[in-house]
């Protein structure tokens, strides 16, 4: 992917689109004008001929010096109002998932990683931290809940709670096009 450099010292701002069927042809990267006062290639739709043949999906990633993500957001474009509806028609995916849990305190961190091996993207897959009880852990803090992966995109998440509140507990996984899945934490 290609990056420019904004106005902060080392942070990179990344625009990628790709077609629902994930087709590599059909990846393109732009890098982003991050100084002009209208946020420069991000505020513009795909170009035509890349939704011609239906739905897009545009993700805009920024990212800090030191790697963190700032901000992942993901949209989706098409040439008419109908095409929009294209997300109805992705097919359901599995995602093969990591969890790695450490005790800091009261506290519970879990590392979440979640690589995306197939060749649909999975839109909008919901992390949440379920009990042995089938009860949902409460309080938990997710450094993300709503992860949307391009095709070979991997994503860490780290999600916090009270150790107190949870006995045997599991990441469950699921929404949009991802089949509901279940990973003990280790």
């Amino acid at each position: 992917m290609m990056a420019v450099r904004s106005g902060a010292a080392g942070s990179e701002w990344v625009l990628a689109t790709m077609s629902l069927t994930g087709d590599a042809s059909a990846q393109t990267y732009n890098s982003i004008d991050a100084d002009l006062p209208t946020g420069g290639e991000a505020n513009r739709k795909p170009t035509s001929a890349l939704i011609a043949n239906g739905l897009v999906l545009v993700s805009l990633t920024a990212t800090e010096a030191t790697g963190n993500a700032l901000s992942n957001n993901l949209h989706s474009h098409g040439a008419k109002d109908p095409a929009d509806h294209g997300l109805t028609t992705l097919a359901p995916i599995t995602l093969a998932t990591a969890v790695a849990g450490t005790v800091i305190g009261e506290e519970t961190v879990l590392r979440v990683t979640l690589p995306n091996r197939t060749a649909t993207p999975a839109i909008q897959t919901k992390l949440t931290i379920m009990n042995g009880d089938g009860c949902q852990v409460q309080p938990a803090r997710f450094g993300d809940k709503h992860v949307s992966l391009f095709l070979g995109e991997t994503r860490k998440v780290t999600v916090r709670h009270p150790t107190t509140r949870a006995k045997a507990t599991r990441m469950t996984l699921g929404d949009w096009n991802v089949t509901p899945t279940m990973e003990k934490e280790r």
